[in-house]
């Protein structure tokens, strides 16, 4: 699907879809420059029967018509609002560098160099669909002309999750293409370094302990404090006390 916004500057996008073969037809090699510019997706096959035929009006073709009409009254809303300066806040741009030292880097670390252009250029893709949740945004509320945006938390935090599990379905095709015979990853499991510092510490710990272990692995402390904090948040941690937690079973 392609649309030239200026004669100058045509933008493209493009949806592919086809089997493991297709796919290994087209990127051939990991150090295809297609391999890390393309986003994608890993689905497993189902052996049900896929039922063709929707119950509304106009059939099975109407649904993708009214999500068309969507996206075009969104296009026209955010070209009516004029331009934009859009960026990254300070300390998103850190968060972001943090997660290619760590949690990406573990991925590097278990699939090898070759991985590396992938992890940048979705650092890259976080940024843009943290830019493309803002220009949502802006067709639901009035911005004055010449304004200057930031992402905001929320929308940053929303790409990064996006971003983590593109790039755990990226390390499945990675697989596919190396010649991994297996089936190919049944069921996408984050390679996640937070699930390993957590696995590292003991049942109950202090922040001295969880410091020294994070810094063992290569994790900078700021980043162990927030991965602390997502564990209490997620019942996988509890506080005993200041500066003391204990492992939730």
């Amino acid at each position: 699907m392609a649309r030239v916004v200026d004669e100058q500057y045509p933008m493209l996008s493009m949806l592919l879809t086809g089997t493991y073969g297709q796919y290994k037809a087209l990127v051939p090699s990991v150090e295809n420059g297609y391999f890390s510019r393309l986003l994608t997706v890993v689905i497993r096959g189902t052996n049900g029967f896929d039922k063709r035929y929707v119950k509304s009006k106009g059939g099975q073709s109407v649904i993708p018509k009214q999500v068309g009409h969507r996206l075009l009254r969104t296009y026209e809303s955010l070209m009516n609002a004029g331009e934009r300066e859009w960026s990254l806040t300070e300390s998103q741009k850190d968060r972001l560098g943090e997660h290619l030292e760590t949690e990406y880097g573990t991925l590097i670390g278990l699939l090898g160099e070759n991985f590396h252009s992938a992890v940048i250029r979705m650092a890259v893709q976080i940024e843009r669909i943290a830019m493309i949740l803002t220009a949502m945004r802006l067709t639901s509320s009035v911005v004055p002309d010449g304004i200057r945006l930031e992402c905001s938390d929320a929308d940053y935090t929303t790409a990064e999750i996006i971003g983590n599990r593109l790039l755990l379905h990226m390390a499945a095709a990675y697989r596919l293409i190396d010649g991994d015979k297996q089936d190919v990853v049944p069921e996408i499991k984050p390679l996640d370094q937070r699930t390993i510092l957590l696995d590292a510490l003991p049942e109950e710990y202090e922040s001295k302990k969880l410091y020294s272990e994070a810094q063992s692995q290569g994790v900078c402390v700021r980043t162990a404090t927030r991965w602390n904090d997502y564990w209490q948040e997620h019942g996988l941690v509890q506080k005993i006390r200041h500066g003391f937690y204990k492992k939730v079973a």
